[in-house]
């Protein structure tokens, strides 16, 4: 499949000098920015000093379990950790390093020269091995079980067009001519059992287990000089191989199966074996060069390497992520340093994929033998994810999957916070407190900069949840801009239940202030016992009562309930009295204070008359009218004037000047 058009693909990104991708000016109208697939890192540590000379640049990277193997144009191999700092220097070559692997347990690293020359290097014991081979080399695998096996075989291959098999008898070593005669051998890739190398023709895959070849990918069509570019060989599965020309790309699956050889000879059946059989499953072409291309989840991740426009010379390397139908996902341009120099050629791809966790920088390891080899290095950052580095002569940047801590900065960076709250909430364990607090606090900020602030107690309220923390630090924003009787009636008092303090903080705010006295009042009564210290905000209600000019009805009321809650049953019977509540009548009755009451008749009577007759008539065991009575016939307006109520008409009562307001 062609590649799609640029409506179709996602918007390419160039990465900063900070290594953060950002939306190529080009593309930045054209299309919605789509969250980056991948993040990067240019690697530190020893590396700037090792490639700061030409001579010295970088020609070669392999990735093992524990370490990066760094081939250079002078001869050195490097051994660094995963952040770029040198843990061992190897055995040098005369000539230009051209390629290094490691075997499947990273305890023995192989190098081969333009000179011919060969080093195979244990990391843990003083085991080396050189050789020679009569002409210049371009390709080394070593045997994935060679720290095991003690055959110890590897294979080389290079401008003689010849691959040899190089493994240890009982004699000595011996070289073994695998295939020749077709072209230099430019690439070389050992699986399992499956070798596979490539030349002049296409890729050739031979069983070792067998002696056997086994399968051939042919060249694409119109391929241009394929001596002169290295085709990129990538064994995704044991039995899945990737083969990737400057514009094209192959992936190929070998699918074995039993049989039995038709019977000859009478009734006698041949031996039974084991037939494979190759299937190109994919396979599509670039308008770009392919410099390098690894597995990526179900897509590939594909080095691509661009001309300049109008001869303006090599443009950024990009990192791209297409489908198997080679429709793009996504476009990474890399600031790679030098790139303006560089050719396609002079880039390679190297990945990890895990098996164990990647680890970093432990001299120590390397030189203490078994114990050593056992330890290994100390955990990396990385965990379990695939890691990609891109090699140029004097850079090496390294890419990985973004992870749910990158998704949700990329979400808080457009804005998007309650999606990045959810996607936090969701990721549970796997999100560092920090980030959701951040966020969250990110998110609140762009509703108060809006002043929208029922808004943002909505917010609080419906994304919080349990998170104290984030609560607390909301009513201190509401509290600073004098907005806390918006958050009131969302404030939690149980799961999460907050401290004291804040509980306390939100009511001594309430109380100064007149016009939020209702809600003062809301939350001592709907907040439960033991909320916050009633005897410290009574204290401050008794000090506000006393100022005249901020005085209210719902103080005293908020007083009475305070006194509730602190058991202080007669403040609470004359704040009643003094508010004129109708349930004081409950109250007498609920802490059995009859005595009080006998002794206050007459102010029951303003509470509410008829209720007071009727209620003093139903408990006069309680409060006998030898008591009640006096108090009634006292020359004295049950409202405070000085008058027989005895005596005087009810008719006339209205017409009067009593202060009562209301029939004594």
């Amino acid at each position: 499949a062609a590649r799609p058009d640029v409506g179709t693909a996602h918007g390419a990104h160039v990465l900063d000098s900070d290594v953060h991708a950002a939306p190529r000016e080009d593309e930045e109208d054209k299309e919605e920015e789509e969250e980056p697939r991948l993040k990067y890192q240019r690697l530190g540590g020893s590396l700037s000093d090792l490639l700061a000379s030409p001579t010295q640049a970088a020609s070669c990277l392999a990735v093992s379990d524990k370490l990066l193997v760094l081939g250079t144009r002078a001869g050195t191999v490097h051994l660094l950790d995963v952040k770029g700092y040198q843990v061992k220097r190897l055995q040098q070559h005369e000539a230009s390093v051209v390629d290094v692997c490691c075997d499947r347990k990273g305890e023995y690293v192989a190098s081969c020269a333009a000179d011919g020359s060969v080093w195979v290097q244990s990391l843990y014991t003083e085991e080396t091995a050189r050789f020679e081979y009569n002409s210049s080399l371009s390709a080394i695998a070593l045997d994935p079980e060679y720290a095991s096996n003690a055959s110890r075989r590897f294979v080389v291959g290079g401008e003689a067009g010849k691959v040899w098999m190089n493994n240890r008898g009982w004699l000595g070593t011996r070289d073994t001519v695998l295939h020749h005669g077709e072209g230099p051998v430019q690439n070389i890739k050992w699986c399992g059992n499956y070798i596979a190398w490539a030349n002049n023709v296409g890729v050739k895959i031979f069983d070792s287990s067998t002696s056997q070849r086994v399968g051939f990918v042919d060249l694409p069509d119109n391929s241009l000089h394929p001596e002169l570019y290295r085709p990129e060989i990538v064994w995704n599965t044991p039995n899945t191989l990737i083969v990737a020309w400057p514009h094209a790309v192959k992936v190929a699956t070998l699918h074995t199966s039993n049989y039995r050889n038709s019977p000859g000879g009478g009734s006698l059946l041949r031996p039974s074996g084991i037939q494979v059989a190759l299937e190109i499953a994919t396979s599509f072409t670039t308008d770009y060069h392919i410099a390098g291309i690894a597995p990526f989840e179900t897509d590939y991740l594909i080095l691509a390497h661009t001309g300049g426009n109008q001869g303006a010379g090599p443009e950024r390397p990009e990192i791209r992520i297409v489908s198997s139908l080679n429709w793009e996902i996504s476009s990474d341009a890399l600031p790679i340093r030098g790139y303006e120099h560089n050719a396609a050629s002079d880039y390679q791809l190297a990945s990890w994929h895990p098996s164990q966790p990647l680890l970093a920088g432990d001299k120590e390891s390397l030189t203490n033998g078994e114990a050593g080899r056992k330890r290994g290095f100390c955990s990396a950052e990385n965990g379990q994810e695939p890691l990609y580095f891109i090699v140029s002569p004097r850079d090496i940047v390294q890419a990985r999957k973004t992870d749910v801590e990158d998704n949700i900065a990329w979400l808080v960076s457009h804005d998007k916070f309650a999606e990045a709250l959810r996607m936090a909430d969701k990721a549970g364990e796997r999100i560092r407190k920090s980030t959701i607090d951040s966020t969250w606090d990110l998110y609140l900020q762009s509703f108060l900069e809006d002043e929208d602030y029922k808004g943002a107690a909505e917010m609080c309220s419906r994304l919080l949840s349990d998170n104290a923390a984030a609560w607390e630090r909301c009513v201190f924003e509401f509290a600073h801009r004098r907005k806390l009787p918006v958050l009131v009636p969302y404030v939690p008092t149980d799961q999460p239940r907050l401290r004291s303090g804040v509980y306390e903080m939100i009511l001594k705010s309430l109380i100064a202030r007149p016009e939020q006295h209702k809600a003062l009042l809301f939350c001592v009564q709907s907040w439960p016992k033991g909320t916050y210290n009633q005897a410290e905000i009574a204290y401050v209600l008794e000090e506000e009562i006393q100022q005249e000019e901020r005085y209210t009805m719902e103080l005293k009321e908020a007083l009475a309930e305070m006194y509730m809650l602190m058991g202080m049953k007669e403040k609470v019977f004359y704040l009643f009295l003094e508010l004129r509540k109708v349930q004081v009548f409950d109250f007498i009755e609920q802490n059995g204070l009859y005595s009080l009451a006998a002794k206050n008749v007459r102010p029951l009577f303003l509470v509410d008359a008829k209720k007071a007759m009727k209620w003093l008539v139903d408990h006069a065991s309680e409060l006998p009218p030898s008591e009640v009575v006096p108090q009634l016939a006292e020359k004295k307006c049950i409202g405070g004037r000085a008058e027989n109520t005895a005596t005087v008409p009810p008719q006339a009562l209205p017409n009067r000047s009593c202060s009562c307001s209301r029939i004594c």
